[in-house]
């Protein structure tokens, strides 16, 4: 069971990752997008 639960993370992280970094792009352009991007996952990833 904790196998298919780390399946799921696997999947849905990226995929939220991915909504957050189009709808980042489209409010706030190429550059600003990458710098919010990669302090939620650094956030993300010290919450784990």
């Amino acid at each position: 069971m904790p196998a298919l639960a780390f399946i799921q993370l696997l999947i849905s992280v990226p995929l939220m990752q991915g909504i957050c970094c189009i709808i980042l792009l489209k409010r706030y352009g190429f550059l600003r997008a990458i710098a919010l991007e990669i302090k939620l996952l650094l956030v993300w990833l010290l919450e784990l």
